[in-house]
């Protein structure tokens, strides 16, 4: 169930209302896609998958490019397992400008496209790509969507903390890793050997701040409240606490579960299909849970900016979206 209301967002909420957190800015560390790629005479995004039937990215796409009167294309195809690595060498030779993942091809496109990248081999998917000098350059949009669906609520969060391994958190971890300046985070229940390789060198000083730790070290509120407490600085007046939690397959222990009102919070985003903990967060604060939807046209919305350079009304991809799931 969403929680969330209908979308109020004016403009693209990629464009931040907090400058600190542009995703513009995530551009610092990425290669530009090539503007001179010898191309077809039409620039053209191609989603493929085993089968691409009910997925609304084409449809999302084709009004995006309209809404911006962009000549671009969105196409949707259907590959063979045994011909996908063929099916990307071609697009590549034939100049797409884009590559939009489905299914188990998001899994496999990281061990046959996205040699050395640590970055999709620590998460297992990747969800997108454009061309590069060497192959596809390729990203998964998840923790980039729900960066952006965290930055939507008035104030940023005060902390953003991931429990548990998923591919939610892992995806968000590697999103956190690349923002020059985001919003503080915690991580519990990481596997840290793994995030050492993403982060080399960097490891170390987080576990010795708390914020990264195999453990499940929230056995009652105090360690909780004491890393929102230090989050707030010296900020006059002092910044409201919103806690974002992000979570798909470990539970919220029971200890901690029952007392989140304690952190006395005005507000907490969610994300999570974990059931149980639900109804232990929702006793005594606020609640804001994001769902399926959201994250889908932030996802969405991120491609387009990376493979256009264009920031959408989310506004649009919304209508978009429902529209389409009405059909």
């Amino acid at each position: 169930m969403d929680l969330h209301p209908r979308y109020e967002v004016q403009q693209s909420s990629l464009q931040y209302r907090y400058s600190r957190y542009n995703p513009r800015h995530l551009h610092h560390r990425v290669q530009p896609m090539n503007r001179e790629i010898d191309s077809v005479s039409q620039s053209v995004i191609v989603c493929i998958g085993p089968s691409v039937a009910g997925q609304p990215t084409q449809f999302l796409l084709e009004r995006a490019f309209a809404s911006q009167s962009l000549d671009w294309r969105a196409l949707s195809v259907e590959v063979a397992e045994e011909k996908f690595g063929i099916a990307c060498a071609g697009m590549l030779a034939m100049g797409f400008r884009g590559l939009r993942l489905f299914g188990q091809y998001e899994s496999q496109a990281v061990t046959s496209l996205a040699n050395g990248d640590t970055n999709s081999h620590f998460i297992g998917r990747v969800t997108s790509g454009c061309p590069a000098d060497n192959g596809w350059q390729l990203w998964d949009n998840c923790g980039f969507a729900w960066l952006d669906c965290l930055t939507w609520n008035q104030p940023p969060p005060s902390l953003i903390w991931l429990h548990g391994d998923s591919r939610a958190t892992r995806s968000l971890f590697v999103a956190l890793s690349q923002v020059p300046v985001a919003p503080p985070w915690l991580w519990t229940l990481a596997p840290v050997d793994q995030a050492a390789k993403v982060l080399p060198g960097q490891i170390e000083r987080l576990k010795t701040e708390g914020r990264l730790t195999e453990a499940e070290t929230i056995d009652n509120t105090s360690w909780l409240q004491q890393q929102l407490m230090n989050t707030q600085g010296e900020s006059n007046p002092p910044t409201q606490k919103h806690l974002a939690l992000v979570t798909q397959t470990a539970a919220i222990p029971d200890s901690i579960g029952g007392q989140i009102s304690d952190l006395h919070c005005p507000s907490l985003s969610m994300i999570t299909s974990h059931s149980s903990a639900l109804p232990k967060l929702l006793a005594g604060c606020p609640l804001r849970r994001i769902g399926e939807s959201e994250l889908a046209v932030a996802g969405e919305a991120y491609d387009l900016l990376r493979w256009t350079g264009v920031a959408v009304d989310l506004a649009l991809l919304r209508d978009a979206y429902d529209e389409y799931c009405d059909f």
